[in-house]
């Protein structure tokens, strides 16, 4: 069943809705599967913007989301903006939303992420941060890049190790600014095994 929108607090549970749903696990199979050379942050955020479109557009007219909005004096990766406020409450019209995409190994103390959430989110104004934690099957995609001439140095980004999901888990638990929700993982089979762990953090009051 599909969320109801009757004000911006439920923006964030329909994003939810959508990254449990099977149409978006789907869509990321299939993003696996043509793109496992390259950082996907952008390819995801897109992806999420036009199912999120789809669901508002089923309800109203008036709400829909937007990519690089807005552009004043900082730029956003994302906003879900409510025309009907744009005029009497621009600020209160746009519900804005960050990511960020990493590896596994991109960060490897509770000091240097609470760091990095500090910088990409606390600093900014935006209402919901998706921080995208992924990891791939190290053997498996170092053999896939040789058979296929891959030169990228992604997998040098890859942990060798079994604690970097309880790495990140601890360090958003343990900001004292940061609301943790529950992570959204999914695991993809598309030429060796991928995961993909969405963490969607607010910023306490």
């Amino acid at each position: 069943m599909t969320l109801q929108i009757i004000n911006s607090n439920q923006y964030k549970s329909l994003i939810q809705q959508i990254l449990k749903s099977e149409t978006f696990a789907k869509e990321i199979s299939r993003i696996a599967h043509n793109f496992p050379n390259v950082k996907q942050e952008y390819l995801i955020r897109n992806l999420l913007i036009i199912l999120l479109n789809e669901e508002l557009a089923k309800q109203t007219d008036s709400i829909r989301v937007f990519a690089d909005h807005p552009r004043r004096g900082n730029q956003y990766d994302m906003s879900i903006v409510d025309k009907n406020l744009v005029t009497s409450s621009p600020k209160q019209s746009c519900y804005k939303v960050d990511f960020k995409y990493q590896f596994s190994n991109d960060f490897r103390t509770r000091k240097t992420l609470h760091a990095f959430f500090d910088e990409c989110f606390i600093k900014r104004d935006t209402e919901l941060f998706i921080y995208i934690l992924a990891h791939k099957e190290i053997e498996k995609k170092q053999k896939f890049d040789k058979d296929w001439g891959i030169t990228s140095n992604l997998g040098h980004y890859i942990c060798r190790s079994s604690d970097w999901l309880d790495l990140m888990n601890d360090a958003v638990a343990t900001h004292p600014q940061i609301i943790r929700n529950e992570p959204i993982s999914l695991y993809i089979n598309e030429h060796y095994t991928k995961e993909y762990h969405f963490f969607l953090m607010e910023r306490r009051k």
